[in-house]
């Protein structure tokens, strides 16, 4: 992940970009008709790999 998206962050990916995807998918997923529960479970899975596409340190 960090290595696949460290061209991003170089050019200012951040945390609102990593929400925009988020975002998206979520309402993606909805409109597809998955329900509530799978959507998070998606949206954590999503949450667990934020700090390595942003190319930083695990928060603790």
């Amino acid at each position: 992940m960090r290595r696949g998206h460290a061209h991003l962050v170089a050019r200012g990916l951040d945390d609102s970009h990593f929400d925009a995807v988020v975002e998206n998918l979520a309402a993606t997923l909805k409109e597809l008709g998955v329900g509530d529960a799978e959507i998070g479970e998606v949206a954590n899975i999503a949450e667990s790999v934020r700090d390595d596409v942003l190319g930083r340190a695990k928060a603790a």
